[in-house]
């Protein structure tokens, strides 16, 4: 899987509630990388975020 590819599923996840837990499970990534990738405060309606 290519980086933007987990992005997108980034967003798709944090849109449908996941939480950061579940969502890097499903990516395969450590927890600590989807804290550093989701800006603070950033749960859900992420149309802010960049990339």
């Amino acid at each position: 899987m290519y980086g933007s590819e987990r992005h997108v599923l980034l967003r798709h996840y944090l849109a449908a509630g996941l939480s950061k837990t579940a969502i890097a499970a499903r990516l395969g990534l450590d927890r600590s990388t989807i804290h550093r990738w989701i800006p603070p405060g950033i749960t859900a309606g992420i149309t802010s975020m960049s990339r």
